[in-house]
């Protein structure tokens, strides 16, 4: 994937902590600006079952288990479905095609558990600003 080096945690993480502490009429920017980085990853994963091809690789792994930890979750309770299957249907196939996997299966911590703690880190970012 040629242009991995383009999108990172780095480009990823810093929108969607953004999110988390802009006021209402920032949110709508905030989301368009991750989606537009989240179809980057639709459209590369378009027409395959792995990022790499045919086998799972390590950056299927690291994506996977940063979705919900810097996308998903971290949005969804702000009741916003990030990734909705209507808008990226590819990159939902892909990520139940890995949740099949128990080794992706074990790095994502239980929903309920996760999004209480984004909460918190949520409240800890806002009164930092």
């Amino acid at each position: 994937m040629d242009k991995q080096s383009s999108l990172s945690s780095k480009s990823l993480a810093p929108v969607w902590f953004r999110s988390l502490v802009k006021e209402e009429k920032g949110i709508d920017v905030a989301i368009e600006e991750a989606r537009e980085l989240i179809m980057f990853l639709e459209k590369e994963v378009a027409g395959k079952d792995f990022f790499g091809g045919e086998t799972i690789g390590l950056f299927d792994m690291v994506v996977r288990t940063m979705i919900p930890y810097c996308g998903v979750r971290a949005w969804e309770f702000m009741g916003i479905d990030m990734i909705p299957e209507e808008k990226f249907p590819e990159l939902n196939r892909w990520m139940k095609k890995l949740d099949e996997l128990e080794v992706v299966r074990k790095c994502i911590p239980p929903r309920e558990e996760h999004i209480e703690h984004s909460k918190r880190n949520a409240e800890i970012i806002k009164s930092a600003y």
